[in-house]
């Protein structure tokens, strides 16, 4: 069975917390870390009228493949924060959780991967090590590349749905393998080649 985003979304176990959807509350350790721990956070979709400031906040038009999962949701964090797929942040705010800005790895702290790849778009990250940064290219095909090496390649796929849909199953295998093995300080590891 493929991973849908679609059906995750409207899984009964889906809560709404602080801004966002969060699914799968992890434990909290005897020292009160993890007490704000999900496996996925999910935050709210945007509406069309939303790209334009976007657009504008990365100097750059969204593609269609982005802006089709920016649609059902501005971001998310998965399996712990293992994986990081970027959205629009309206309004800074330490009170509520947001997505990791689709600015940041575009503008505020640009990938050299970018510069030799300038109609790529940095559309989210790994947390393992020194951590990966995830791009999606403008023919749509999506590359995962070391942070500090920006010439090496971990992997890659024809679209967005295709890495989402491996990386995910790759991901949910490893849980399943090892469910209390992962939480924040422990993330899943990125793809490697």
């Amino acid at each position: 069975m493929h991973f849908s985003l679609e059906r995750l979304l409207k899984s009964p176990t889906i809560k709404f917390i602080d801004g966002a959807f969060v699914d799968g509350k992890l434990p909290c350790r005897a020292d009160g870390l993890f007490s704000e721990a999900y496996l996925h956070e999910f935050f709210p979709a945007l509406s069309d009228i939303d790209f334009p400031d976007l657009e504008q906040q990365i100097h750059r038009q969204i593609p269609a493949d982005l802006r089709t999962f920016l649609q059902l949701t501005n971001g998310c964090s998965l399996f712990s924060d293992s994986l990081s797929i970027s959205g629009f942040v309206r309004v800074r705010s330490r009170t509520s959780r947001q997505p990791i800005s689709l600015r940041h790895g575009n503008v505020t702290e640009r990938s050299g991967w970018l510069d030799m790849n300038p109609t790529a778009l940095c559309i989210g990250s790994y947390s393992s090590g020194v951590g990966s940064d995830v791009f999606l290219e403008e023919q749509g095909s999506v590359k995962v590349v070391d942070r500090r090496n920006t010439l090496r390649l971990l992997g890659e796929w024809t679209s967005m749905a295709a890495w989402l849909c491996a990386e995910i199953e790759r991901m949910d295998s490893v849980l399943r393998r090892n469910p209390t093995a992962i939480n924040p300080l422990n993330p899943i590891p990125a793809p490697d080649v």
